[in-house]
């Protein structure tokens, strides 16, 4: 059993934080022997918001803890990070990084600012799954390394049930991918074709809601499986 002095989450909304029961992160105070856990999830978040985070906040960390775990549970592959031109109030609200930023999770201004969405939506090829892959893989492959060349473990999972995503897409393209194969070969990292928070819920059999977000008992299920799963 190792012992971290700092637990770091990041994620979604399959891990934020709720003002109406205690999620994974809470559970895993009282039932591992880590006290300093830090639940940085944010719902909405597309990837590329949840692995720049992650690197800061451990970074961060470094300063005041010697040995830090960081699990990551990624969100949607086709989420799309934008920087948001417009005046919305309620997209703005929905930035986030430093005060400076207008950096948006693409899903909220289609939520709130319609008449400006496909303006954003036309910047990227929205619905290519061989592209999502392609630029996933990558970015996970150099987000994984980089924690390993400041010092820091990791366990990353699917929150978002992203398993349509391969089985969509051009298996001979994705399967040649040096990061896809790099990624597939490392412990520390569950293939999202095999799982995600919301398809644990299913295989245990456990009540969520109708997009697959656990219960209070789903999360200290999960909270357990964290702990037996990593030792801790």
């Amino acid at each position: 059993m190792k012992k971290y002095d700092c637990i770091i989450v990041e994620g979604d909304s399959y891990s934020a934080r709720s003002e109406q029961h205690m999620v994974y992160s809470d559970f895993l105070s009282s039932i591992s022997n880590h006290n300093h856990i830090l639940n940085y999830a944010v719902s909405g978040s597309s990837n590329k918001r949840i692995f720049r985070s992650a690197l800061e906040r451990v970074q961060d960390a470094k300063k005041n803890y010697q040995h830090i775990l960081c699990i990551v549970a990624y969100s949607f592959l086709n989420r799309k990070e934008v920087w948001y031109l417009d005046s919305n109030p309620s997209v703005l609200q929905k930035t986030y990084g430093s005060i400076h930023s207008k950096m948006v999770t693409a899903t909220w201004i289609n939520d709130y600012d319609q008449q400006n969405y496909k303006k954003y939506m036309a910047l990227e090829d929205f619905d290519n799954t061989n592209l999502h892959l392609t630029h996933f893989y990558d970015e996970l492959y150099m987000f994984y390394n980089t924690l390993e060349n400041i010092g820091c473990d990791y366990f990353i999972l699917s929150g978002a049930d992203n398993s349509d995503q391969y089985y969509k897409c051009n298996k001979q393209y994705i399967d040649d991918l040096q990061s896809f194969q790099k990624c597939k070969q490392n412990k520390n990292i569950i293939d999202m074709a095999n799982f995600s928070i919301s398809n644990f819920a299913i295989e245990n059999k456990i009540n969520s809601d109708s997009t697959g977000h656990l219960t209070q008992k789903g999360h200290k299920i999960f909270a357990e499986y964290i702990r037996d799963e990593l030792n801790l």
